[in-house]
């Protein structure tokens, strides 16, 4: 048994022998795992932490992992999700899958096939958590430009040429080659495709 936090699972299932086993069995190879009987339960939960997994079942009551996985991508809540299933029609795990599922297991599987997804799960979680840190980064780097700047930074990504841009706001293209410069110094690159990619990747904060 390893004493080392590897990550955090989260079971949500309502079957509680199921929920029981793998609870005993993932806390036995060193993960902290939380249990749920029903995604209602899970959604209640205050504080979410990372990096993390759901083990979501298919078939509950009231509701399929399907449609939870749904509520979760409608909510923002991007933990990634390893469906696991006694039953399941090929179009459910198709579903699953394209709507950005980890893996899909069906039961029974060996214990190391599910560590194995959920390390890869958990690898996942760890890349979503730095790609947001990212974007909030630039979005905190954005924020420090001024309207001015920002019409410059917007025009130089959409691919216009400096004099391009000076005639379009009417200033000189020495006033212009300032603006860029404070620009480009202020998100920290002198690469408009860098620049390019930082401000799509927060379009949606902007």
């Amino acid at each position: 048994m390893s004493n080392k936090n590897k990550g955090h699972v989260y079971i949500v299932d309502d079957d509680l022998e199921m929920r029981n086993s793998l609870s005993r069995s993932l806390g036995f190879i060193g993960f902290d795992v939380h249990t749920f009987a029903s995604p209602k339960d899970f959604l209640n939960l205050d504080k979410k932490y990372q990096p993390a997994v759901i083990l979501l079942d298919m078939r509950m009551k009231n509701v399929t992992g399907l449609d939870f996985q749904k509520q979760l991508i409608e909510q923002k809540i991007s933990i990634p999700i390893i469906f696991i299933s006694g039953e399941s029609e090929k179009n459910e795990i198709i579903s699953a899958m394209k709507n950005g599922a980890v893996d899909f297991l069906l039961k029974p599987f060996d214990l190391s096939v599910l560590e194995k997804a959920i390390n890869q799960a958990l690898q996942k979680s760890k890349d979503l958590s730095a790609e947001r840190e990212l974007r909030i980064q630039y979005s905190e780097k954005y924020q420090l430009l001024t309207p001015r700047e920002r019409e410059v930074c917007l025009l130089l990504i959409e691919g216009f040429k400096i004099k391009d841009i000076s005639q379009r706001l009417g200033v000189t293209v020495a006033t212009l080659k300032i603006h860029k410069a404070r620009v480009m110094k202020k998100m920290g690159t002198n690469s408009t495709p860098i620049l390019l990619r930082m401000v799509d990747s927060i379009r949606n904060l902007i």
